[in-house]
């Protein structure tokens, strides 16, 4: 991005900040002001940011939750340890053995560099990656439905 076009950018989004904020000040005027301040400040900017965040997190929890006591009759599921999830992302991406046991998390962060190891290449009717061959599936249709019904709302 070239530096006018990132200062026009920036400007177009505080003034879209701005306006947001000011269309939301008549249902909760406290927050509207704390934003404003925010976007002069940049501390008070990340604290605003930072608290968004911990909402976020503490939403994702509880439906996290909620979901694992709907499937829990049919299905265990439970909520893994940052090393866990990524072994179980790891073990979904890379087939050979090898590669899943030396496997651990080094940083919280670059999950998309560290995940995969294994080359995959594609050929008119299959897939092959490392030495394993895959087929995918596809459906000719989509479904009329998807269940359970929180698939069908993405932002639940």
């Amino acid at each position: 991005m070239k530096p006018a076009h990132f200062h026009t950018w920036v400007a177009s989004t505080a003034h879209k900040a701005i306006l947001a904020t000011l269309a939301q000040a008549g249902r909760s005027p406290r927050q509207a002001w704390q934003e404003i301040r925010a976007l002069v400040s940049t501390r008070r900017q990340v604290v605003l940011m930072d608290d968004e965040i911990t909402r976020v997190q503490r939403l994702l929890v509880q439906r996290s939750e909620n979901f694992i006591l709907q499937v829990k009759d049919f299905m265990p599921a439970e909520i893994l340890d940052k090393n866990r999830a990524f072994r179980v992302l790891k073990r979904l991406l890379n087939f050979s053995p090898l590669k899943i046991e030396c496997a651990h998390l080094k940083h919280d962060t670059f999950l998309d560099f560290y995940l995969p190891e294994s080359p995959i290449e594609c050929y008119r009717g299959f897939l092959r990656l490392d030495d394993y061959y895959l087929k995918t599936l596809t459906l000719s249709e989509p479904s009329a439905a998807s269940f359970p019904p929180c698939i069908a709302d993405g932002s639940q």
